[in-house]
């Protein structure tokens, strides 16, 4: 995260790579996390079927927090 303090700066190459290099970390990040992650999808799929349903809040960013 370190490298996109100065996305500003930076030509639209630059920052595609960055964003790219930072993409490239999250498999290796989710990965040890996976058992659990499919725990989850399991009781989701067995809610959903018994009639539940799934409120899904807090993913993602606020626009403002990007400077828009």
């Amino acid at each position: 995260m370190k490298n996109t303090m100065n996305l500003d700066q930076m030509s639209s190459l630059e920052i595609i790579t960055e964003m790219n290099r930072e993409d490239a970390l999250i498999a290796s990040a989710i990965q040890p996390h996976l058992p659990n992650i499919s725990k989850v999808i399991e009781y989701c799929i067995k809610a959903i079927s018994q009639g539940g349903r799934i409120i899904y809040m807090g993913a993602g960013y606020k626009w403002e927090d990007l400077g828009y």
